[in-house]
């Protein structure tokens, strides 16, 4: 699934997409299956362009914007790779491409921090690591405890989103409320982006939706609407028609 919204932005994607693949050098030919393997993916298709517009719509530039983009497409694809990792027979033999796997998606998590350096975002840190905790946290009570597709969405996914909404609302100055605001308004909105492409949640998605534009356009400003408001209308737009799907 291919939102409109990402295609407006397709100049900017295509500015990310070299940076990413600087970012995760010197490992890029070693990651060319994961890179295959999640090419099609709802959420890495989704997030980058959610990051760049939240933090454009805050006030951040766009040089920040896209390095923060960057950054969560990096951390998600580090999540991807662990998450592709079997291990189903308990007491197996060493496995050499498993082990691979884990270091390739640990080495992600650590390039995340020395882009953070990077760019003089370090006061971000300690929610990355709130956030990969949750994450964690979540893949373990879906894979290992049985909770469900929609417990592990809200707990995992879409705090890929909340924290996105977070971050961007603490490099723009806002205060705590604000702050907090925005994260719950990030949190929602990816529940929804989550559940539409979901079929048997995709009914519940419509209030999430909702519940996030509250708390996001209560107090519209200019830049807000103008990098928010198409991806509101075009989610909206979708879960308002329950038969209808977004364009690949």
């Amino acid at each position: 699934m291919v939102f409109q919204f990402s295609r407006n932005l397709s100049d900017e994607m295509k500015e990310l997409d070299v940076l990413f693949h600087k970012s995760i050098e010197p490992w890029g030919q070693d990651m060319e299956i994961y890179l295959e393997w999640i090419e099609e993916d709802h959420t890495y298709r989704t997030l980058p362009s959610i990051v760049f517009s939240i933090y454009r719509g805050l006030g951040l530039n766009e040089e920040f914007s896209l390095s923060m983009a960057n950054i969560y497409k990096i951390l998600y694809l580090s999540v991807f790779i662990h998450e592709s990792i079997h291990d189903d027979e308990e007491g197996q033999e060493y496995n050499q491409e498993m082990q691979f796997s884990i270091l390739i998606g640990d080495y992600m998590f650590g390039r995340i921090m020395a882009l953070l350096l990077e760019i003089e975002a370090d006061m971000l840190l300690p929610f990355f690591a709130d956030l990969i905790c949750e994450i964690n946290e979540g893949m373990v009570r879906r894979y290992k405890l049985g909770s469900s597709r929609s417990e592990y969405i809200a707990s995992s996914r879409a705090s890929l989103y909340k924290s996105a909404f977070l971050t961007a609302a603490c490099c723009a100055g806002k205060d705590m409320e604000e702050q907090i605001s925005c994260q719950e308004a990030g949190h929602k909105l990816g529940i929804a982006i989550e559940f539409l492409n979901q079929e048997e949640l995709r009914g519940a998605a419509l209030p999430y939706l909702e519940a996030s534009i509250s708390l996001l356009m209560a107090e519209p400003h200019a830049s807000i609407s103008t990098f928010m408001g198409p991806i509101y209308q075009e989610i909206h737009g979708l879960l308002s028609l329950p038969d209808q799907v977004a364009a690949v």
